[in-house]
């Protein structure tokens, strides 16, 4: 290890991926979000706009803004079209994740990506470590019905369509089970930090 280290941090609709985020961004930690670049690229790079209309019509955006009921409608049911999407924005996002950590790391020890999509697009070679935050389904499920307006049918629905967790168990460095209170969470960031100390 060279001291300076690359973690993904992934977990699957409702694990809480994004609090733990947020925790590590409180203790001074950069943290990319993957999700926020390709809502960026989505909605202000003139070339993507372009491949988005092409592949999905006119009515992908709403003046300057893209329609996401439209393209998520399309998109979450149909795996093709959604393998499309991801053609157009992923490699651009993927670029852009590597010039921000490199940018993070000219500055610190330490950055984490935040991206639920690691082992799908294949990314783990890209990372020193993968952190998997995962919970109780029901307990997902509760926390994103107290956070958006989905049904729990919808819900359901897209966890179906990630990859399973034991899936993603297996493929991760550190898993933090997250079904505790955000105290609990803070305590096991903590460790799972120490231990990454650990192996310069």
């Amino acid at each position: 290890m060279s001291g300076k280290f690359k973690i993904a941090v992934t977990g699957g609709f409702g694990s809480g991926k994004s609090t733990a985020c947020r925790l590590l961004e409180e203790k001074g930690y950069p943290v990319i979000s993957a999700d926020a670049l390709g809502k960026d690229l989505l909605q202000n790079n003139p070339e993507v706009r372009r491949l988005v209309i092409k592949e999905f019509g006119q009515d992908s955006y709403k003046g300057n803004e893209p329609d996401k009921n439209y393209l998520s409608g399309i998109v979450f049911d149909d795996e093709n079209e959604l393998k499309k999407l991801n053609a157009i924005i992923h490699p651009r996002t993927i670029k852009l994740i590597e010039n921000e950590m490199e940018k993070a790391l000219q500055k610190s020890d330490m950055v984490f990506v935040e991206s639920a999509l690691i082992f799908e697009a294949k990314r783990e070679e890209n990372f020193d470590n993968i952190l998997l935050i995962t919970a109780d389904e029901e307990l997902r499920i509760k926390r994103l019905q107290e956070r958006q307006n989905i049904s729990r049918t919808e819900i359901e629905r897209r966890i179906k369509n990630q990859l399973t967790e034991e899936e993603k168990r297996k493929r991760s460095d550190f898993v933090i089970e997250n079904n505790g209170d955000i105290a609990d969470l803070d305590k096991k960031i903590d460790f799972i930090l120490m231990v990454i100390r650990s192996q310069v």
